[in-house]
């Protein structure tokens, strides 16, 4: 869990967080900006991480790296 919970700071939260649960399908990939996913690099190593633990992630089933375009970054509400 070090390693996961390292991820999940690596950046300012809510980051990693939003970036975590819309991997997991557990949220919509939308950020509102100043805040962006993390970049694929780091999606990949997270994904191996929640891969590791995603039997105890309510609702997740499955642990995908998404692509850059699959993300939604609007300006305003």
């Amino acid at each position: 869990l070090k390693d996961l919970m390292a991820w999940m700071f690596c950046e300012p939260n809510p980051i990693p967080l939003n970036t975590a649960l819309a991997m997991c399908g557990l949220a919509k990939p939308v950020f509102r900006l100043p805040y962006v996913p993390l970049e694929k690099a780091r999606r990949e190593k997270g994904a191996v991480l929640l891969n590791a633990v995603k039997q105890h992630i309510p609702g997740c089933k499955e642990v995908r790296v998404m692509d850059d375009h699959e993300f939604v970054l609007v300006g305003r509400h």
